[in-house]
């Protein structure tokens, strides 16, 4: 979560969200489907209306939190790190989000597709 939130506090908050809203609407999960891609579709959809909230969407502010996180010092992986995630919140929202969930979360693209509601063409 920290990795799409780019703030640690943001992202326990939606994290905490997510379970709340899960717990609270449990009867909405179908028993045999994807739990995971069940609970990534609340994660989505409730960051969607925080950014909102919070008028972040436009993340080549310089206001932006990712731009004030640090490397840690005198490690390089640290500075690639950062770099890293510079690159992912240039990104446009829905890039960034297939990346993280394909990458950091080690979802295939169907799997990322339910949680994105997006229909595979063929």
């Amino acid at each position: 979560m920290h990795a799409l939130t780019g703030n640690r506090a943001w992202a326990d908050d939606l994290v905490q969200d997510v379970i709340e809203r899960a717990l609270g609407r449990s009867k909405g999960f179908r028993v045999g489907s994807n739990l995971r891609a069940w609970l990534f579709t609340i994660m989505r959809n409730l960051y969607i209306d925080q950014l909102r909230g919070r008028r972040d969407i436009a993340v080549d502010d310089e206001t932006a939190p990712w731009r004030q996180m640090t490397a840690p010092v005198g490690e390089v992986d640290g500075l690639v790190l950062r770099d890293v995630q510079r690159a992912l919140y240039c990104l446009p929202v829905e890039q960034r989000e297939v990346m993280l969930l394909v990458c950091v979360e080690d979802m295939s693209y169907q799997e990322a597709s339910v949680v994105l509601n997006v229909l595979a063409e063929r």
